[in-house]
Parts: C-alpha cells; sequence; structure tokens
C-alpha cells in the first residue's frame, strides 16, 4: 500500500470513529496530527501516558482545552487498560440514558 493509500485509510477511519484512544507515551507527529483533526472533528480523546514518561506541554495544553478529551497517566499497562474500559463504560451508559425515551404514567 502506498502512502497516498495509507493515508486516506487513517484519515477515513479517523472520521468514522466515535472515540480516539492516543498513546502519548512516544513523541510522534502522526500522532499529533490525530490528535488536531479528532479535536476538529469534535471526537471524544482518551490519551494515555506512562507517569515515568513526559509528554509535550503542547500536547498536554492541546488535550486540555478540549472538551471531549481525557488524559491519563498510568503506572502499568493493565491500569491504562482498566480506565480506558472504564471510561467508554460511563460514557456509552450515559449515551444510553440520553437516548431513553421519557414515559409518562398519564
Amino acid at each position: 500500500m502506498n502512502r497516498v493509500n495509507i493515508t486516506t485509510k487513517d484519515l477515513n477511519e479517523l472520521s468514522n470513529a466515535d472515540v480516539i484512544v492516543a498513546y502519548l507515551g512516544e513523541p510522534s507527529l502522526g500522532v499529533g496530527a490525530e490528535l488536531v483533526i479528532a479535536m476538529q472533528q469534535n471526537k471524544t480523546i482518551l490519551a494515555v501516558y506512562e507517569c515515568r514518561r513526559k509528554i509535550l506541554r503542547f500536547v498536554r495544553g492541546l488535550l486540555r482545552s478540549h472538551e471531549n478529551a481525557s488524559l491519563y497517566e498510568f503506572a502499568s499497562p493493565s491500569e491504562a487498560c482498566g480506565w480506558i474500559t472504564d471510561t467508554l463504560l460511563a460514557r456509552l451508559s450515559k449515551i444510553r440514558l440520553e437516548e431513553t425515551p421519557e414515559f409518562s404514567l398519564g
């Protein structure tokens, strides 16, 4: 697959996603670009990084400025997976509550 096809595929997947999960443990221009695109599309972003790693202040600032972004510092991969799972389940529960029609007894 050539670079243009890979880029087109990545952009399509990003546009079709409901939630973006980003690993910030290694500096990456690609991840940074995907975060900005996701923010422009008002996507929910869950970003994780290890507690012993430093992430770029610019990326941290971007995520903190986006109302649908959450940033989580973890000590182990299982802790990160647990947080991601709990966060997704909480958001799914909220969506289901918002979509549940109200019933009246009258």
